[in-house]
């Protein structure tokens, strides 16, 4: 069997894609297709044409928010995957979620009449997809499993992006699934594969980490959890994550999923408030916890929450068996929250598999198999692998599965950010999961060392400037004879003769050279800076290389590569580099330095990525000012906040290093609020005037307006804070700008538009939005000694701004010339590098 996967764009393109792969175009293959681009209508138009391309394809697919493409997460995209059978029955078939209009058909009655018409008994792989607005998915998957010892399922429920040309705002109405060429929102979509030679490799990833103990449900209705031990389940959830915390944000119960006992697997919750539900649950007024998934009486549930480590383990255990299995084309079907929630998550998860023909899409609740049980879970990557081939594997190459920090620092952040929300059962109950997960995090029991997380968390501790990375070449056919126990154990004593031979060779460095785990079988051996010959350090790793490579494991000589980096940051990046660097060099011991500069520049986005995850973590946030001159006064009087941030070692970044990198990473907006937060706070009960930057996509976010009204209100004078407006991306609600600015106003503070002249473009915007201060870009100002026309463009902007009450400040003032035409114009206020540079507020003299 083989799979191909495509991003389509017309059908001519199409076409030329099956030419390449030199598909018989009147074969029988599955074709699946996801797609965010697409309306229901729109697809069907689109099946409709693929059927004459592949009149014998049998097609399934559904609505989804991103795809999954060979190692990426893809939005505004529609995805083809192509796999083609050397031996399969292939049965599909659409069936309605309905009893009868506008009423859920039961998933026990769905689940049999999908096992008695398509299933018909046989074992094989079940791809299915269902509306997203079927609540009784679970029911059918337990009933499903129920009826076909032996059965696999793969699938999902479908989603809608808000947004999209032709949807409704309601993703739940909009989201459709497609089998052949039919589109429905109310039926689901099944294929039955049957073949004698089919294997299947299943895993599910799902990362929850449990709270306590379990707690039996004793009544539900619905989709909706009324009773946990026979207590009102929202006074029950109160109880624990405290009642005025979630009245306050009820988004705060995404957080916390309930965890299915039986399977560890996590039901995501939302928390209604009573005067948001709908009739006739609003007029019972009660709060609600609803799992929009129908559940049991007597099944048992423990709060939970995502734990990244957790996801990380699961992961590389996956990895390891997938490396095993007989593997020729791997189907993903991941959730939206993972994306939500765990931002890096999706991302990082996926990308492990970029060497493969993984394919498949974020949905909205999955279904896959765990330990041979067909399941339904949220918040869940379901992995499937496909083969008739028992000799075939995957090309695996880990990426990242070694280099965890990132998603360390995410951990520890949640945990961190759980036990401030000041309840406290549940900061008890976290305090000792903490405690519990940092020794988890810190140790790798099986090797008898501290692991890679100890080493981040000692590295500034103990100044560990320097570092030698082992990684075992041939440790798959070790394992592979020996088995993982036996292999861990020879490895694990190994590792202690090691120690015992460096601290007899080189004695007096024994206390400040470090050992820890490199993934399950690679060794980090680092120094403190109190070594201060890097020569020594050299040496010393020589002679580790040297004892590693002539060790004997059993019968088998262990092949190590080396790579030593010294004084650098970001050393295990780096060192990935080196060890890549070698491999392709076929030199298995390199030196950092040694290595090509072009080479090294590709690790540099990784790098700032850090820097970011760490200034987040490590409060690396650090606002600059830059003073703006008054014209009419002679003085500095206004100070403009520039963000910068700071890494472990002191050095600053720039906004133009990391803003776009933040932005792909989505953490833009936990940097931009952070930086208000501390701009605010410091100006507080100052009497002096600050300019703070705020982009269209931050007064697009709720928690960042609701925190700079919280500021205002305490601020002794509100008139001194300014927030400058720039239109970076495009603007797609100018009312709702117009309606922040007001509120601005309403609280006693001012407006300013950035750049004038290079965003907001439409005249009528800007007096619309009301500002106080316009700033005319400073590609503009730099040219006014030069350009006539742009001397004439700022004194008409200047005259507009007097008769009708605004003030001008031009941006880039560099020298004496410039400002000597600012004075002449009449502009107010002058901001550049000829009165002063951005500096700590400690240095503002």
């Amino acid at each position: 069997m083989k799979t191909y996967n495509h991003l389509f764009e017309t059908l001519e393109n199409f076409n030329d894609f099956l030419d390449g792969i030199s598909l018989d175009r009147n074969s029988q293959v599955l074709l699946r297709i996801h797609s965010n681009i697409h309306t229901a209508d729109m697809m069907e138009e689109l099946a409709a044409e693929l059927k004459k391309l592949l009149p014998n394809a049998v097609m399934i697919g559904c609505s989804a928010s991103h795809v999954i493409c060979e190692g990426k997460i893809l939005r505004g995209v529609c995805l083809f995957s192509l796999t083609v059978f050397e031996q399969c029955e292939m049965r599909i078939g659409m069936f309605s979620c309905e009893q009868e209009p506008g009423v859920e058909k039961p998933g026990e009655a769905l689940g049999e009449e999908v096992s008695n018409e398509l299933i018909k008994g046989d074992k094989g792989m079940l791809l299915t997809f269902f509306p997203l607005s079927y609540y009784k998915t679970a029911k059918f998957v337990e009933r499903v499993d129920r009826l076909n010892k032996g059965l696999h399922m793969i699938g999902g429920v479908a989603y809608m992006v808000e947004g999209m040309e032709g949807a409704h705002s309601e993703a739940g109405e909009k989201a459709y699934v497609l089998g052949q060429t039919e589109t429905s929102i109310n039926k689901m979509a099944a294929v039955m594969l049957v073949s004698p030679k089919l294997f299947i490799y299943e895993n599910v990833i799902c990362g929850a980490e449990g709270v306590g103990r379990s707690y039996e449900v004793t009544k539900v209705h619905e989709h909706f959890v009324d009773e946990i031990e026979g207590d009102d389940a929202a006074k029950w959830y109160q109880g624990i994550l405290g009642r005025e915390e979630l009245e306050k944000d009820p988004t705060l119960a995404s957080l916390f999923p309930l965890i299915l006992e039986e399977t560890q697997t996590a039901y995501n919750v939302v928390y209604e408030l009573a005067d948001t539900l709908p009739e006739p649950w609003k007029s019972e007024n009660r709060d609600r916890i609803n799992v929009f998934s129908e559940i049991s009486e007597g099944m048992k549930f423990g709060l939970g929450y995502f734990a990244p480590q957790r996801i990380v383990d699961q992961l590389s255990s996956a990895y390891e068996e997938l490396g095993e299995a007989p593997v020729e084309s791997l189907f993903a079907y991941e959730c939206l929250s993972r994306m939500w929630m765990l931002h890096d998550c999706a991302s990082w998860e996926i990308g492990q598999f970029y060497t493969t023909n993984i394919s498949g899409a974020i949905l909205a609740g999955e279904i896959g198999n765990l330990r041979g049980k067909n399941i339904y879970g949220n918040a869940t990557l379901m992995l499937a692998g496909l083969s008739e081939n028992e000799n075939a594997r995957l090309i695996l190459k880990e990426k990242g599965l070694k280099d965890v920090s990132g998603l360390q620092h995410e951990n520890m952040q949640i945990i961190n950010y759980l036990l401030m929300t000041g309840n406290r059962q549940l900061s008890k109950q976290l305090s000792q999961q903490r405690d519990k997960m940092k020794q988890a995090m810190f140790y790798q029991e099986m090797l008898g060392l501290d692991n890679q997380a100890r080493y981040i968390y000692d590295r500034d501790r103990h100044h560990l400037d320097k570092l030698a990375v082992f990684s075992l070449k041939n440790e798959r056919m070790i394992r592979l004879f020996l088995g993982q126990e036996d292999f861990w154990s020879e490895l694990k004593t190994i590792y202690e003769n090691l120690r015992a031979h460096l601290s007899k060779e080189a004695a007096e460095y024994a206390d400040v050279i470090h050992f820890y785990s490199y993934g399950d079988n690679g060794l980090l051996i680092a120094a403190e800076e109190t070594m201060t010959d890097d020569g020594d350090f050299v040496r010393c790793i020589k002679t580790a290389y040297k004892f590693m490579n002539g060790a004997v494991c059993r019968d088998f000589r262990l092949s190590y590569e080396c790579a030593v980096i010294m004084h650098e940051e970001d050393a295990l990046q780096k060192a990935d580099t080196a060890l890549q660097y070698g491999a392709k060099s076929k030199n298995p011991f390199v030196i950092y330095n040694q290595v090509q500069e072009e080479v090294a520049d590709m690790k540099e986005e990784i790098h700032i990525l850090q820097v970011v995850r760490d200034a987040l973590v490590q409060d690396g946030i650090v606002p600059h000012f830059q003073g703006i001159y008054d014209n009419r006064k002679g003085r500095i009087e206004m100070y403009e906040a520039l963000i910068r941030i700071r890494d472990a070692q002191g050095n600053l970044y720039y906004p133009g290093q990391f803003l776009s990198i933040a932005k792909e990473y989505d953490l833009y907006e936990a940097l931009s609020v952070i930086m208000v937060k501390k701009v605010m706070s410091m100006f507080l009960h100052k009497d002096v005037k600050v300019t703070i930057n705020l982009n269209v996509q931050d007064i697009y976010d709720e928690d960042m307006i609701e925190m700079i009204f919280h500021y205002l209100k305490q601020a002794d004078h509100p008139r001194n804070f300014v927030f400058e407006l720039v239109e970076s991306e495009e603007v797609t609600d100018y009312q709702y700008i117009e309606q922040f600015a007001e509120s601005i106003h309403e609280h006693g503070a001012k407006i300013a538009i950035d750049d004038f002249g290079s965003g907001f473009s439409n005249l009528l915007h800007i007096i619309k939005i009301n500002a106080d201060i316009l700033k005319i870009d400073g590609e503009i100002i730099k040219a006014i000694c030069q350009d006539e026309n742009c001397r004439e463009f700022v004194t008409m902007i200047n005259e507009w701004c007097k008769n009708t009450g605004k003030e001008v400040i031009g941006e880039f003032v560099e020298n004496e010339n410039i400002q000597q035409i600012m004075e002449k114009i009449g502009i107010a206020h002058s901001q550049g590098y000829y009165f002063a540079k951005p500096v700590k507020w400690e240095d503002v003299t």
